[in-house]
């Protein structure tokens, strides 16, 4: 009875051996697989949509104590590519008196132009010029612009004036924007919007916007920036080149002119892919790039002065006569205002940039590596186990 009840034991176990080197298997795949381990389809983009590719501020000089006094602003653009189709945003940043008791921080706008850009209704135009306005309570559009009011983006309550535009790289436009009514009688102030192929001399209304009279004026400092809103992420080589220069930030029909700021920002990731940014301020023009080939759009550095023709030296005497020596009066200069509302950029259809991820595909490699280090082990030890435990087995 005895030997018959440990055969019966031993068969039993041989059947439960498949199930128990499974479970085994299992239990020593989970430890190998490293906690940090994710499938491949799941690498850092190299870029995120959107990311502001440089935000500068301008600062326009003013008098008194009130930096939001300004009734008309505009702004000079010139894109030097076509990036098509990813989607590019070149435009200025303006603020209304967002340090007035009861007016939003929201208080603001922004006027350029896009490629891929969305019309307000879901619809993709391949090139627009359009002004956008947070809070704003009407819009207007002129003859051959169109405009609307909503929240489309679910950032809150704005109006916008577009037009449908094929501009054209190295061409330069300006946007301008202008107060019309201080108060038109029901508590809202009427601004015109209009826009200037400078190369041309061809001018485009966009129409007027209102915003309520608490508003009052515009701030003495502007945000340009250059955004990258759509397009392949996955990929450096899948990334369309975009260049543009932003110069020419005034007031007051030219009178008045900005000083941009050589302290920008940008929200890419520089690591990603190496060499495809490029921002520089220089001679009050701000320069900004993102792409493969980027270098070939880089500005050449400006040629160094020729040195003065040499000549000789003029004929000495000796005398005892002293020179009287004048002290000339060096230039001052006077660094520009710091005016700093906050650095709101928003696209009409895309929130505020988002930091971009910094994960690296090297570091996914090595993980990968890991992987299969440890799956391979795993292997080898359930066969040991096998062998042992059914060398025990034919032994009883």
């Amino acid at each position: 009875m005895l030997g018959l009840s440990l055969t019966k034991q031993t068969a039993n176990y041989r059947q439960r051996l498949p199930a128990l080197a499974s479970v085994l298997c299992v239990a020593l795949l989970v430890w190998a697989v490293p906690a940090n381990w994710r499938p491949a389809q799941a690498f850092a983009d190299v870029i995120t949509n959107p990311t502001h590719i440089i935000d500068d501020q301008w600062n326009l000089p003013y008098t008194g104590g009130n930096d939001y006094s300004l009734t008309s602003l505009s702004t000079d653009m010139t894109p030097e590519t076509d990036g098509t189709p990813d989607g590019y945003f070149y435009a200025s940043n303006f603020y209304f008196s967002g340090a007035s008791a009861g007016v939003p921080a929201t208080a603001l706008g922004y006027m350029g132009l896009q490629d891929e850009g969305n019309d307000g209704q879901g619809h993709i135009l391949a090139k627009t010029a359009s002004i956008t306005i947070y809070g704003a309570t009407l819009s207007t559009p002129a003859s051959g612009a169109a405009g609307g009011c909503g929240n489309p983006s679910g950032e809150g309550q704005q109006c916008n004036l577009r037009v449908v535009y094929t501009w054209v790289p190295n061409h330069t436009y300006r946007f301008s924007l202008a107060l019309q009514t201080a108060n038109n009688g029901k508590g809202s102030e009427i601004w015109t919007a209009k826009f200037s192929d400078i190369t041309t001399g061809a001018s485009h209304q966009f129409g007027t916007l209102q915003v309520p009279t608490s508003w009052q004026y515009l701030s003495h400092a502007v945000v340009t920036f250059h955004e990258r809103f759509s397009g392949p992420t996955n990929s450096c080589s899948s990334i369309k080149t975009s260049f543009v220069k932003f110069s020419n930030v005034t007031t007051s029909n030219g009178a008045i002119a900005g000083v941009a700021s050589t302290a920008y920002d940008t929200g890419v990731n520089t690591a990603a892919c190496p060499g495809y940014l490029y921002n520089n301020v220089s001679n009050n023009i701000v320069s900004s790039g993102y792409g493969p080939n980027i270098a070939s759009f880089i500005p050449a550095p400006a040629a160094p002065p020729a040195p003065p023709a040499s000549t000789p030296p003029p004929a000495t005497t000796k005398t005892t006569q002293q020179v009287a020596t004048t002290s000339t009066p060096q230039p001052t200069t006077t660094a520009p205002i710091s005016n700093s509302p906050a650095k709101t950029t928003a696209r009409n259809t895309q929130p505020v940039t988002r930091a971009p991820q910094t994960v690296s595909t090297a570091a996914n490699h090595t993980t990968m590596r890991m992987l299969y280090v440890n799956i391979g082990a795993l292997v080898i030890t359930a066969l040991i186990t096998m062998v042992i435990v059914r060398s025990s087995l034919a032994k009883q």
